[in-house]
């Protein structure tokens, strides 16, 4: 991501880009947000795994797992 920082649904503060974060939610529908607004949604299930649309595959990774990486927005630099 080209975005100084983001934010995810259930984290208490904005997230430095730069670095590598362990978050841990609840499980439910989530929300990962840019500092343009930029919004990306996924759930944490009741397995802690991660479930998002197929959609976002490549810009988000780690369906099934119970680690989300986010390598950034289509068009965004």
């Amino acid at each position: 991501m080209d975005y100084a920082s983001f934010a995810v649904s259930g984290a208490t503060s904005r997230q430095d880009t730069k670095q590598v974060h362990r978050i841990h939610l609840t499980p439910g529908p989530h929300f990962l947000t840019t500092t343009q607004d930029d919004r990306l949604d996924f759930r944490i299930t009741d397995t802690m795994t991660v479930e998002y649309d197929h959609t976002m595959e490549g810009t988000l990774t780690g369906h099934g797992t119970n680690t989300l990486a986010v390598h950034g927005m289509p068009g965004r630099s």
